[in-house]
């Protein structure tokens, strides 16, 4: 009885926490890389790429918009946020680092720029430069 017991918790805290059994499924949930339209955000000069772009997604939108982290030449997986009825419902992360800095929030549909607007962006701007060529070249982030 214990042994059933424990199993149950363990099988129970895996999903709380978000392991792969719990990753969405539907729209756009499953793309394992950004395709090229996807949107891009910088946060503390970490690129982030987001897919669809909030933009594109509408009142009746059901499905994932999911968000990459590139580091250097490396993307990885950051988090995906479950939409339903064009509203944000659950958000998910296989990383336990991501996992405690998102805590239990249902997430938030995350407005992005143009592809390219940031990576392609000249090196060696100051901030107040590049919130000059951010305004200039990207517009604001949809």
């Amino acid at each position: 009885m214990r042994m059933l017991l424990m199993s149950a918790l363990l099988l129970l805290c895996g999903y709380a926490f978000g392991d792969e059994r719990d990753r969405p499924h539907g729209r756009n949930c499953d793309l394992a890389a950004p395709p090229k339209s996807a949107g891009e955000e910088s946060h503390h000069s970490v690129l982030l790429l987001v897919f669809p772009r909030a933009r594109e997604i509408g009142a009746h939108y059901d499905g994932c918009q999911v968000v990459w982290i590139q580091r250097e030449k490396e993307v990885t997986l950051a988090w995906i946020v479950v939409i339903h009825s064009g509203e944000a419902v659950r958000i998910w992360s296989q990383d336990p680092e991501m996992k405690d800095m998102l805590g239990n929030s249902k997430g938030m549909i995350m407005k992005s720029y143009l592809p390219g607007c940031i990576s392609k962006a000249p090196d060696g701007l100051t901030e107040d430069e590049f919130r000059a060529y951010d305004r200039r070249y990207c517009g604001d982030a949809e």
